[in-house]
């Protein structure tokens, strides 16, 4: 009887030491497995910061904004002015870039195209930005979404009214 108790009582897990193989070959180890889950969870914790969608404290249609900042009518028309100008040295300098980058990969300069290529988005990104600021100052509307500018360009580049 003494047997049959014996045999019915579960036997605690023991865990075993990994053998000499897995101590020797720890590739883990080697390639610093934990550091680099750190800095993939880093790295998504900023692009999920960075495209996150910002919800703004104050909801104000553009003309309490322009009442809040005490902007005349000439001031805005300024400033819509400045925005397209600056949209245009933008694009128009990204243009150059990225003929200049052109140049660079056809002689073989490869880390400058690179260099070249970078600052082409990144002058292409701010041409975008000064125009999608425009485009709200010239709908005289706020908080306009991307599908907005994308209407406003078809319309003002490619048929070329206002």
């Amino acid at each position: 009887m003494a047997k049959k108790d014996k045999l019915e009582t579960p036997a605690l897990p023991v865990r075993k030491k990994p053998g000499f193989f897995r101590r020797l070959f720890n590739v883990k180890a080697w390639i610093s497995y934990e550091q680099i889950l750190s800095f993939a969870r880093s790295i998504k914790e900023v692009f999920n910061t960075l495209t996150g969608k910002k919800v703004s404290k104050q909801k104000e249609t553009f003309d309490e904004a322009v009442q809040r900042l005490k902007l005349s009518e000439k001031d805005i028309t300024e400033k819509t002015e400045q925005f397209l100008l600056m949209a245009r040295l933008y694009f128009f300098s990204s243009l150059a870039l990225f003929f200049y980058a052109l140049y660079l990969l056809f002689n073989l300069h490869i880390l400058a195209t690179i260099v070249s290529l970078v600052l082409t988005v990144f002058l292409a990104v701010s041409a975008w930005r000064e125009h999608f600021w425009y485009m709200q100052m010239t709908k005289r509307q706020l908080g306009c979404t991307l599908n907005d500018w994308r209407q406003f360009a078809y319309i003002t580049i490619l048929k070329g009214k206002k």
